[in-house]
């Protein structure tokens, strides 16, 4: 008993921090689906170049977003293991 009120705290403040980060996380997959959608990639006067540039420029971003979110999806799984001694 003593161990959980004394890390109580501790976790309360750690959840807090990641579901700021959480948040963080989903502005930027907002962010990215709302910069595509402006982008000039639907434009019919692009070239093939202009295009394929700039759906890289969009492919790094979302490969970004990838890697982070299978950090969150690992952080998931280690914050639902419970701990038996």
């Amino acid at each position: 008993m003593q161990a959980k009120q004394r890390l109580g705290p501790t976790l309360k403040e750690e959840s807090k921090l990641i579901i700021e980060d959480l948040k963080s996380f989903q502005f930027k997959i907002d962010q990215l689906i709302i910069d595509l959608n402006q982008s000039n990639l639907f434009q019919h006067q692009l070239t093939f170049i202009q295009a394929q540039f700039i759906l890289n420029e969009f492919l790094t971003r979302q490969k970004q977003l990838d890697k982070q979110a299978l950090d969150y999806k690992q952080l998931q799984t280690l914050l639902d293991t419970t701990i038996i001694d």
